[in-house]
């Protein structure tokens, strides 16, 4: 079974779980980039509540968790190697799951919230966050926002190393639930970074941008099924140059970047306790763009041509437990890509 604990990113980009967790790599003081199994980058599922988010950057300098915030999020699930093919095609090496909880219909009426803060003398790093959520029988709403600021850190021998990050986030989501077994829900979250500095790349972030709106809802068609939809629109932007937030070395350089994707995935799932059994199709679409420019605003290559990746697939997975300890489980699918 997939295992289950709450993720904390902290600045020195270690996961804090409940028990051994996966590997990570990060190429400057924040953006944790997940390893399974030996596997990274394209070769893992992360979706951000559902969401696809495909970094815009050609070298990578924003992974996918650098969009989001422990604000945002109540849980992770880490699903080691491919036991589902609910999130996608690919994730060989696994999939990454940062899921946020939600009220069913007849919740108690009430308001909760949750305040946080961290601080780190090395760096001057310092976070903090909020999220306040208001319930009642037959809706909610969730708003939730984080800061986080550090400066360079400085290694054994006091030299500085670029690392400095500005970051903002905020996002709100609401529900209604209509009756029991029914949910609709609509979202909107933003990630705003600010001259992001990268030691060991020849260029820094002075920009990077993420929006995500997301429609999702489930419906009990019976008392045995029950039709899950949702679908999630994410566009990043994205700039690197090597003048702006350091000495300039050589020419000036400066690349723009775009990556926008829109995942969706419609599924019929029985609702019988300890036999579980899913039908559905899922959808990702990912557009994306890179130029580098040179002082004088003139192309000097096309880093990402106008590229189009596009995946569909349909897929059929059941589980059902055997004893206390073990479980069967079956998953087929088929799958189709595109790029161009």
């Amino acid at each position: 079974r997939p295992s289950q604990s709450r993720l904390s990113i902290h600045a020195r980009g270690r996961w804090e779980v409940g028990r051994p967790s996966p590997a990570s790599a990060r190429m400057g003081g924040r953006g944790i980039d997940p390893v399974i199994r030996g596997q990274g980058q394209t070769r893992l599922n992360i979706l951000l509540d559902g969401a696809y988010v495909h970094n815009a950057c050609p070298n990578r300098m924003d992974p996918p968790t650098t969009y989001a915030s422990e604000a945002g999020y109540d849980r992770i699930t880490v699903i080691r190697g491919v036991h589902t093919l609910r999130y996608g095609p690919g994730g060989s090496g696994g999939t990454v799951l940062m899921e946020r909880d939600r009220p069913e219909a007849g919740a108690e009426s009430g308001l909760s919230g949750r305040v946080y803060g961290r601080y780190q003398d090395n760096g001057y790093s310092r976070t903090a966050g909020a999220s306040v959520e208001g319930v009642n029988a037959s809706s909610y709403a969730r708003a939730f926002a984080e800061y986080g600021k550090a400066h360079d850190y400085e290694d054994g021998d006091d030299n500085p190393v670029l690392s400095s990050w500005n970051k903002r986030h905020a996002g709100v989501t609401a529900g209604w639930n209509p009756q029991a077994g029914s949910q609709l829900e609509i979202g909107y979250e933003k990630t705003e970074e600010r001259d992001v500095l990268y030691a060991g790349a020849a260029m820094d972030a002075p920009e990077s941008d993420s929006e995500t709106l997301s429609l999702r809802g489930h419906h009990a068609l019976n008392d045995l099924w029950q039709l899950n939809a949702e679908l999630h629109r994410n566009d990043v932007d994205h700039l690197m140059d090597n003048y702006s937030l350091r000495p300039l070395v050589g020419m000036q350089m400066y690349t723009p970047s775009e990556s926008d994707t829109v995942t969706g995935r419609i599924e019929l799932e029985r609702l019988n306790a300890g036999n579980e059994l899913r039908v559905g199709a899922n959808y990702i679409d990912n557009q994306r763009m890179a130029t580098m420019y040179n002082g004088m605003d003139q192309e000097v290559a096309l880093l990402w041509p106008d590229v189009t990746i596009r995946q569909v697939g349909m897929y059929v997975e059941g589980l059902r437990p055997l004893n206390d300890n073990s479980n069967l489980s079956s998953e087929a699918g088929s799958s189709s890509s595109c790029r161009k």
